[in-house]
């Protein structure tokens, strides 16, 4: 038993000892250094007397720092003094190296020394001061010629910096120059230049773009020099195609048309080139399209989603946040037309709006009015049946819903009401934009409103004015924004067409007239400004070069599945479809009177609403009208077209005999427009894409 205890015991004291030799052996391995690190490195550039900060610090095995070994500074050369503990350098001597005030100039230029630090017997690596003369100057310039006017794909572009004194070129004195390029996603430098080189750097294409190079020397007072542009070749051309197209669906596929079914996925090709003719290897971050969100989407890799059947038009483009970065240079695909097959929804959804003028007791708009109160409501309807009633706190002026259809907006003098059209409640009013509502983003971020006297700009969180210095948009009466958001069109009654990207100052030209229409090519590619009578197309490059006037317009739209427009002129009783390169031809159809125009989503059939008691359909890119006659007589004014064809037509005119009319999906003859069950004063009326 003793021999057993006397065992157990001696085991104990083995283990002990053995943990006590491992604690200090790790004790040890934390506190020995391994590696002193330095900063500024590799390079430190001065003028005789000026004084920086040398840093270091000591680190061990793990990598983790190390407290409790002295740090020494030292410098090579016996007039370029640095504090031992301190490691403040001085172009010059210090007056006491312990406790320095002075540095005075002792070397003459050019001069250098090797500085280092050391702990627990290990040294840093050299960091050369470089003591030079002032520098007053500094070039950056490409390197060799002739120097390309830009760079391909994932080439590179070296760059030579200079440092000067008044007109003496002394680069060779000042030490390694600092490298930067603003747009690291276009062109990456390396920030200390090449190696074996101090005054030298080789830039590497990434993304198409322009970025600044910029060279910087001095460590007390750094000099920049001018920036030079580094560009890769910009993106010219996107062609999108369908791959491998199947001549067995329904309708047949080719390269320009796709089918997918609702519920599944298609992607799509595209090929884009640069501005010398080559084909990328590495695709530029494009924006994809789709003419009508609700029928289908489409990702960031081109494969679009079928969301419910219909047609649809996809296209990609290049906006300049995320593609030819740092220029304006936008760039947009063809259009390629899809069908999303599946059975056609039945249903359909629309909104109206009910001012009520006539004050206590004998309200309208509704049975359970606010005693001695005018009342302004949205009713949402469903098929042929109202909803229930949301309460406006202003009187809307115009109504418009996002190709989401999840919010409503409607402009007031008051400012911009937004409606949650998901939950059927008032959301928010914008009171800093007040007007009329004249657009609404594709993406649905962004909304126009003018009162006349200016236009705003609403992005669901801030409000801003347009502004070209300090020249207001006056008289504005229609704006329209690219398939991919990234432009904005506005239109004046006083002949001024303006032009907005994103973080750009607003530009306009002035063509003169009086123009009552904006639109862009459901691609993107064209742009326009329409008159009663003739349209103003513009290209959609930097300086929005005006083109040649169509002999053709009115009230213009985009078709959804074809790269044109359609156009309504009431004057002359004429319709048109204008496509790219401009141009038009106008079909008579009979004297008709429109304020509105609503394209069907098959993209055959224009609604043209508004000032008579019917509502005309004209088969597009025919002279065949169809005309549907109001129940009473009413004069329809406002109008909007569902996702299915399902047409909303409204006519207020202050009394309980106005009403909202329901037109069926693809209705033809002369039949007259269904009322819906309940009659109110319409307002406004829109429905959900």
């Amino acid at each position: 038993m003793r021999d057993v205890l006397r065992n157990s015991a001696g085991g104990e004291q083995r283990a002990m000892a053995a943990t006590l030799i491992g604690y200090a052996a790790d004790k040890k391995a934390a506190v020995t250094v391994t590696e002193v690190d330095i900063s500024p490195n590799p390079s430190i550039s001065l003028t005789p007397g000026q004084v920086t900060q040398v840093f270091a610090q000591a680190l061990n095995s793990s990598g983790n720092q190390v407290f409790t070994q002295t740090i020494t500074f030292s410098s090579s050369s016996p007039l370029i003094d640095i504090t031992p503990a301190g490691g403040l350098l001085c172009a010059g001597k210090w007056d006491n190296l312990t406790t320095p005030v002075v540095c005075t100039p002792a070397v003459t230029v050019p001069s250098s020394s090797n500085i280092t630090a050391s702990a627990g017997g290990v040294t840093s690596p050299t960091t050369i001061a470089s003591i030079h003369l002032p520098i007053t100057n500094v070039t950056v310039t490409p390197s060799g010629a002739p120097s390309p006017a830009c760079v391909p794909e994932a080439g590179t572009q070296v760059f030579k910096a200079h440092a000067f004194n008044g007109a003496t070129d002394i680069t060779s004195s000042v030490g390694r120059f600092n490298w930067q390029s603003s747009q690291p996603s276009v062109a990456t430098i390396p920030s200390t230049g090449d190696t074996g080189f101090t005054d030298q750097a080789t830039a590497t294409a990434v993304h198409p773009g322009d970025s600044s190079i910029l060279a910087t020397i001095g460590s007390v007072a750094p000099i920049a020099s001018t920036p030079v542009v580094f560009e890769q070749c910009l993106v010219k051309t996107i062609a999108v195609s369908v791959g491998s197209p199947s001549s067995t669906t329904t309708p047949p596929e080719d390269a320009t048309h796709f089918t997918v079914a609702t519920g599944a996925t298609r992607t799509l090709t595209v090929v884009v080139t640069d501005s010398t003719g080559a084909t990328l290897t590495t695709l530029p971050t494009l924006n994809w399209n789709t003419t009508q969100a609700s029928l289908a989407g489409v990702n960031a890799t081109g494969t679009v989603n079928g969301l419910a059947a219909g047609v649809v038009g996809i296209s990609a483009s290049c906006l300049p946040d995320n593609c030819n970065i740092g220029t304006h240079a936008n760039v947009t695909s063809n259009l390629v037309s899809g069908t999303v097959t599946g059975t056609p929804s039945t249903s359909s959804t629309g909104y109206v709006t009910c001012t009520d003028p006539v004050v206590d007791p004998a309200h309208t708009c509704t049975t359970s009015p606010s005693a001695g109160t005018t009342q302004t409501q949205l009713f949402p309807i469903s098929g042929t049946t109202l909803g229930t009633a949301i309460n406006l706190p202003q009187t809307p002026n115009s109504m418009m819903i996002n190709p989401q259809n999840s919010r409503l907006y409607l402009g007031s003098t008051a400012g911009l009401m937004v409606v949650d059209a998901s939950a059927n409640t008032l959301s928010s009013t914008v009171t800093n934009a007040p007007g009329t509502v004249l657009t609404v983003a594709p993406n649905g971020n962004a909304v126009v409103v003018s009162n006349g006297a200016d236009v705003f700009l609403y992005n669901g969180t801030t409000v801003q004015t347009l502004l070209n210095g300090a020249t207001h948009i006056v008289g504005a009466t229609a704006a329209a924004f690219s398939p991919d958001s990234g432009k904005l069109i506005i239109t004046t009654s006083s002949g001024q067409v303006w032009f907005e990207v994103a973080g750009l100052t607003p530009t306009f030209q002035s063509p003169g007239g009086s123009f009552v229409g904006a639109a862009f090519l459901p691609s993107g590619s064209l742009q326009a400004a329409s008159a009663f009578g003739t349209t103003k197309p513009f290209g959609i490059d930097p300086a929005n070069t005006a083109m040649a006037s169509v002999g053709c317009g009115g009230l213009i739209q985009p078709l959804p599945n074809v790269d044109a427009m359609f156009a309504a002129n009431p004057g002359a009783g004429s319709v048109c479809v204008i496509n790219n390169p401009p141009a038009a031809s106008p079909f008579a159809i009979g004297a008709f009177t429109a304020n509105n125009v609503l394209i069907d989503p098959s993209g055959t059939l224009a609604y043209l609403v508004g000032g008579s008691s019917s509502v005309k359909i004209n088969t597009i890119g025919s002279t065949t009208v169809t005309t549907i006659l109001l129940t009473g007589g009413e004069t329809a004014t406002t109008g909007g077209i569902a996702t299915n064809g399902t047409v909303y037509v409204g006519h207020s005119n202050g009394t309980a005999s106005g009403s909202v009319h329901v037109i069926s999906a693809g209705i033809a003859g002369t039949d007259s427009a269904t009322p819906i069950a309940t009659t109110i004063p319409a307002d406004l009326v829109v429905a959900k894409h």
